[in-house]
């Protein structure tokens, strides 16, 4: 009797196993300039279809890495049936592509940012007064270009992208 018990639950867990992989869909891309080169460490956010029947366990934000790729692999309880995707362009509009989930379980999203060309100098200055710390951004773009994004990350699992904080 022991050794039934012992193969039903390797049969359960192997089927547990495959239908999760069965539920899973790669979402994956690159983010290029307008010249063509690769827009590092730039967030892409990845959201699966709200239907009430599926649940994922996903990451919501990847960044890009070196090349300007990225990727992220959503694992749900049902089969997705679309995926949105969206990224900011660096004049701050928002780029947002629905996808339909192929067969293949294999989403592929490129985006082409406005030109990020130039360098800029990320800076800022800071004053405090009784209990509160405020943060103003200094940074500047070189002549013709803009700041994409402002990111403070306060070590405390806050954070904000407004320009200058308290």
């Amino acid at each position: 009797m022991r050794p039934i018990y012992l193969l039903l639950i390797c049969l359960f867990s192997a089927f547990a196993a495959n239908s999760q992989v069965l539920n899973s869909v790669i979402v994956k891309g690159y983010i290029t300039n307008t010249n063509g080169a690769a827009v590092s460490n730039w967030p892409v956010n990845i959201i699966p279809d709200t239907s009430s029947t599926v649940r994922c366990s996903h990451k919501q934000t990847v960044y890009t890495n070196s090349n300007g790729f990225y990727i992220d692999t959503l694992t749900c309880t049902n089969p997705l049936s679309s995926v949105t995707i969206y990224t900011m362009n660096c004049n701050n509009t928002s780029i947002v592509r629905t996808l339909q989930v192929p067969s293949s379980k294999v989403i592929e999203s490129n985006f082409i940012l406005c030109s990020t060309s130039g360098s800029c100098m990320a800076n800022f200055s800071f004053s405090v007064t009784g209990n509160t710390a405020y943060f103003t951004n200094t940074s500047t773009a070189s002549s013709g270009g803009i700041i994409a994004q402002n990111i403070w990350s306060f070590g405390d699992g806050t954070s904000s992208t407004q320009s200058s904080v308290s």
